[in-house]
């Protein structure tokens, strides 16, 4: 019996590829540090109440934010892996409709406005037109700007600046990104969307979270039949080149989408500067 159990074992650890074991890995590593905050925390309050050191109301007040801003950040992650087993294995059904991309931009813009001021980031936007409608997952897109927007505000410091440029021909809708920060560089950009290729261990030990983040907007992308690219240069800095069809569903109306704020704050909880 003992036999067979531990055949079976192996013959399981063996069917995982080592990009696959080391996403597990990196990612309980992840949920292990917000862990330990946490619990170590808990154990600073239970210390001074047990010594009454201390009014627990005033200290609690102290730590609320950073509680807080830990659990957002365990959230997001798990959220992420859920996303992409959901991925993964087909079970996202994207609500199409008729959207106006630049509205959408323009409002996840103003949405993490309040945060880049903190780190005094300047952002260009420039489009030829202020409609642009396409064939969209209004949610979905929404969450890839979120993404990318507070990608490139982690690897930037003050005073910086991040440069959109929306435009549109017959065939899509080209969006690009611009800006130049201190982030870390891998050998094969195209890696990083390659599924657990490009999860980097070093960006969760310096506070920055993994690219867990990259791969959902990937994924987003492909389900829209788009292209997304990422090349660094030297003069330019990182240059992130979406593709989305520029295609409408024919005899619908033009929805307006809100954005979720609460999606903004959680995608920004890893930003340390935030935490104060």
């Amino acid at each position: 019996m003992n036999g067979n159990y531990e055949d079976k074992t192996v013959i399981e650890l063996d069917t995982y590829t080592n990009e696959e074991l080391n996403f597990f890995i990196e990612t309980s590593y992840e949920l292990n540090t917000q862990l330990n905050f946490l619990y170590s925390s808990i154990q600073l309050l239970d210390k001074l109440v047990e010594n009454n050191e201390i009014n627990f109301g005033d200290t609690y007040k102290k730590y609320n934010f950073l509680l807080n801003q830990n659990c957002l950040k365990m959230i997001k992650v798990l959220n992420n892996i859920t996303s992409l087993i959901e991925f993964e294995i087909g079970v996202i059904n994207p609500n199409f409709k008729n959207y106006n991309i630049i509205s959408i931009f323009e409002d996840t813009m103003l949405a993490v406005l309040d945060f880049i001021k903190q780190k005094h980031i300047k952002i260009e936007f420039n489009t030829k037109g202020e409609e642009y409608i396409i064939k969209c997952d209004a949610n979905m897109i929404e969450r890839v700007f979120i993404n990318l927007l507070s990608n490139a505000i982690k690897f930037l410091e003050s005073d910086s600046h991040i440069c959109v440029d929306i435009s549109m021909n017959k065939i899509y809708i080209k969006i690009k990104i611009k800006y130049k920060g201190k982030e870390i560089q891998v050998e094969n950009e195209d890696s990083i969307f390659e599924k657990y290729k490009g999860l980097n261990k070093s960006l969760i030990e310096i506070g920055k979270g993994s690219n867990l983040g990259l791969l959902i907007v990937k994924s987003i992308i492909d389900i829209h039949k788009g292209y997304i690219n990422i090349k660094d240069e030297i003069e330019s800095g990182k240059i992130i080149t979406i593709l989305l069809p520029n295609i409408y569903i024919q005899n619908e109306e033009v929805y307006v989408h809100e954005i979720d704020n609460y999606k903004v704050k959680l995608e920004l909880s890893d930003i340390d500067e935030f935490i104060k």
